[in-house]
């Protein structure tokens, strides 16, 4: 999922895509991009389905989480993670979007330039779960 580059140049989004599949392909793992721009809240839970994981590209945390909430992919995740449905995984800012607390984000990405690049203004309330960050 990149749609922490929503606003950003469709060059970039494909480049990265090219690069994301094929290296979760060498692990073992089968994906696709999944573009929350290509669904409507109405329909998001179905086209979401039932993966096995979904890996969360970095970017702007603040795009990605207000493109989250917009879609309603933020409560799909919460559900689907305490039923244990997939496996969240990813870098920057896909893992942080289900961090439990927002406080400092701001320091690492500038929230303003996510809400002219998206157009909307979303609740960057936290998702509730704990989840580690490192730099390799």
């Amino acid at each position: 999922m990149l749609n922490a580059f929503d606003g950003l140049d469709d060059e970039r989004r494909r480049t990265d895509a090219g690069k994301q599949i094929p290296n979760l392909a060498s692990i073992g793992l089968k994906a696709t991009n999944f573009d929350l721009r290509d669904f409507t809240p109405g329909n998001i839970e179905s086209a979401f389905g039932y993966p096995g994981f979904l890996w969360v590209r970095g970017g702007n945390v603040f795009t990605l989480r207000m493109a989250m909430a917009r879609f309603g992919l933020d409560q799909i995740v919460v559900d689907g993670l305490a039923a244990n449905r997939f496996v969240y995984a990813g870098f920057s800012a896909g893992p942080a979007c289900s961090s439990p607390a927002w406080q400092g984000w701001n320091c690492a990405t500038p929230s303003k330039s996510a809400a002219r690049r998206t157009a909307t203004s979303a609740s960057m309330d936290s998702q509730g779960s704990t989840v580690p960050s490192c730099r390799t």
